[in-house]
Formats: C-alpha cells, structure tokens, sequence
C-alpha cells in the first residue's frame, strides 16, 4: 500500500429525514480516519439470537464471521479469564496514515468487567507496564511466558502486543499508536463523530450492526487502484476495466452496512458524492458493474457472487442494496470493491 497524507473533508451537511446511525465508537475514534471497520459485537449477538454459550458462538460464526472481532480466536480458551470476545460491547479499527503500520484495534468492554483487575491481569500475566497519561499500558515482552495457544493464564496476550487500559471510558486500546484515541477520550483532539463524512453515510442507513468506511481524500480510491495493480495480474486489471470499473465515479465517502432488519439483517453500500448529477451518473454505471463487474480476489463475475439489488441515487448519495446475506458482500468490500468500487 501507498503512505496516504489524507484527512476527511470538513464539510457540515444537515439531514433531518433519516435520523442518526451515529457509530458508538465515533466518539472515541480520531477525527482524520481514513478506514474505519466496526462492529456492535452485542448487538449483532441479540439480533442473531446468540447468548453467551461460546459453542453456540463459534458455530454461529461459520455461517456469519463478520460477527467476530480479533478475539474470537481464542473464544473458546478465554472462559475463565477476566475479559473475553464475549464481554465485548463493539469493537473498532482504524487506519488514520494508510499503509503506515498496524491498524489501532478499540475494544468497549461489558459494563460488568472490571478493568482495574483486567489491568492488574495483565501485569500478572508479565506484561510490560508504563503510563500514557495516567491510563496504564501494557506490552509483550520477550520474556513474556506465551504458550502455544497464544496465551498466558487464559489472557490471549499474543493478540494484545501494546494495550492500553482507559478505565473510565472502559476502552482496551489495542496499538502502537494508543495515543491518537487516548487523546480523543482525555479531550485533547477531536472525535469522528466531529466530521461528517461517515455521519453523512450513516445517516441513510440507521446505526449499523457491522461498517466498513473509507474517509480519506476522495475516499482512498487512487490508493484502492494502486491496491489493485499491485495484487492483480495486469491480465485481470485489463478485465476489471473493461467490465465496466473506470466508468464509476469517485466519492468523497464511501461504506457497507449490515443493519438489523426485522429478524434478520440486510446490508446496503453508501457512498457520498460532491453533486446529485456525480452521483445519478454513477448509479447508472454501477448498476452495469454490479452485473459484469470482475472481483479481483476471486475473478469472477459479482452477478454470480453477491445478490445484489437496485442501485439508487438519492441525491448526492447512491445507495446499494447489497442483500441479506453480508458474508460475501462484506469480504469483497472489505478491500474496497464489490459494490464499494470506484473510479
């Protein structure tokens, strides 16, 4: 990937007619994100059904594993320890500088953990301690006892290099970067849900249950081109292009969204142009993509892959059906194809 050196534009825009789908974590996260991924690990949990049975869990995951944060590959070894993939309300990641080192991983825990023995756990565990501010921070050390499982006393420390613990925000913050969302919680810089551009896409939908977003200058497209050259055969490239592809247009923000929907879910793409007529052109052409459209990971047609619905544009927004079934929708959008494409 490419150092991208992009912000989220500040543009305020109203929109009485949907209500807000604000994300939990935007109050928390940094207001120059660029890829946010989030997921409302509980409420995804009721909306399916699910309790705290972790066969259950696990089983439920074969068939929908969007539900999943990190943690839940070691869900089944973290009963007895004192936070688990269960005690997870959401979780988030993000990418502020794409393409420079690790996403930073935001876990909101259970209001029933207590997160002063969660810290003090990890200390016991051997975890490095420092401050950061005067929240306590946490790393892996070489001398740290992992065994094979990546664990330590029920503790899945191998997915928990650089933790840092916000007790009263009841955050794990997951990174080597923790103070870009300690600095968010403590006051000193501001929140995503200060900007607009992922409210102006959340707004269409109502709060999602799962989001995948790109915020950076017009949407990380020219990064997702260059993504695709460097991970395609030029072969595959040539036949991406002519399905259609470079006749979609680049928005200024772009998401997918699983949001409840009766008894079960249903998954749109929301993407936000500059004008109402950038945004009726593009609805048109990805219309067309959707149907001849080539996924690059996969090289096959998105009409044999995804079910797809209408393509509307509803100002400057065009919006996606992307069916009730977010598992593939999800995976080929995860990367920014599918029906997150652009131009």
């Amino acid at each position: 990937m490419v150092v991208v050196a992009a912000t989220l534009a500040v543009v305020w825009v109203l929109r009485d007619d949907e209500g807000s789908g604000e994300l939990a974590a935007a109050e928390v996260l940094p207001a120059d994100a660029e890829v946010v991924r989030y997921l409302d690990r509980a409420g995804a949990a009721r909306q399916l059904g699910l309790g705290s049975d972790v066969d259950e869990y696990l089983a439920a995951l074969q068939d929908a594993p969007w539900i999943a944060t990190p943690l839940a590959t070691t869900v089944a070894l973290s009963e007895d320890a004192p936070f688990g993939e269960l005690d997870v309300d959401w979780w988030a990641s993000v990418e502020v500088d794409v393409g420079e080192g690790a996403p930073l991983n935001v876990y909101r825990l259970d209001d029933d953990v207590d997160l002063d023995a969660v810290a003090d756990a990890l200390a016991d565990a051997g975890l490095e301690e420092s401050t950061l501010g005067e929240h306590r921070r946490f790393k892996v050390g070489p001398d740290v006892p992992i065994d094979e499982t990546g664990m330590v006393d029920g503790i899945p420390v191998q997915g928990l290099p650089d933790v840092t613990v916000l007790e009263d925000a009841h955050l794990l913050v997951v990174g080597a970067e923790p103070e870009r969302v300690v600095d968010v919680v403590d006051g000193d810089a501001d929140a995503l849900a200060d900007q607009d551009g992922l409210a102006v896409l959340t707004d269409r939908t109502g709060a999602p249950l799962y989001a995948v977003a790109f915020l950076g200058a017009d949407a990380l497209c020219d990064q997702q081109v260059e993504l695709l050259g460097s991970t395609t055969t030029p072969e595959i490239a040539e036949r991406l292009m002519d399905s259609g592809m470079g006749d979609l247009g680049s928005p200024d923000a772009r998401g997918l969204f699983v949001v409840a929907d009766g008894d079960g879910v249903r998954t749109e793409a929301v993407l936000w142009f500059a004008s109402d007529d950038e945004a009726a052109d593009d609805a048109k052409a990805r219309q067309a993509w959707l149907v001849d459209g080539i996924d690059p990971l996969t090289n096959q047609r998105y009409a044999d892959l995804l079910d797809s619905g209408n393509v509307e544009a509803d100002g400057d927004l065009v919006v996606v059906d992307a069916g009730r079934e977010p598992g593939l929708a999800v995976q080929v959008s995860d990367n920014g194809f599918g029906p997150l494409a652009c131009s």
